[in-house]
């Protein structure tokens, strides 16, 4: 007769963490209240929105959806602003992208940075310099 294991249990699959490091435990209650405030805050925005502004629910939610949607572009295809410095950040595992940049984003010619990323936590990273010139460069990943 066959050996069949049987499933573990939902919670069985928590438990082997039991004895685990007390920082992956802190890094897990970060995380989760993160991801917490995060939908409360999204909830909050579309009951605000139906609620002041007359939206449906339905409507509400497009247009909380819409703006995490472009957040989440903004700081992954743009970059992220550190003081003076504009950061791009992309993984590593991700091989053929570099950062390139033209003066004219409607040209198909573009040229690769001359700054060399640097990997930190496991993203190629390059930080720019706010300089005058940036207004007229436009850079992408």
């Amino acid at each position: 007769m066959a050996d069949t294991k049987q499933p573990e249990s939902f919670l069985a699959r928590f438990l082997v963490l039991k004895g685990a490091a007390r920082e992956l435990w802190i890094t897990f209650a970060v995380k989760f209240l993160g991801v917490t405030a995060y939908k409360l805050m999204n909830v909050t925005l579309v009951l605000w929105l139906s609620s002041d502004f007359g939206f449906s629910a339905q409507m509400a939610l497009r247009l909380v959806l819409a703006w995490s949607l472009s957040m989440t572009v903004v700081v992954l295809l743009v970059g992220t602003k550190q003081g003076a410095n504009i950061v791009f950040n992309w993984p590593t595992n991700a091989p053929g992208f570099a950062l390139q940049w033209s003066t004219n984003l409607e040209t198909t010619i573009w040229s690769n940075a001359t700054l060399s990323p640097l990997i930190v936590s496991g993203q190629y990273t390059v930080k720019r310099g706010s300089v005058p010139s940036i207004d007229t460069k436009s850079e992408r990943e």
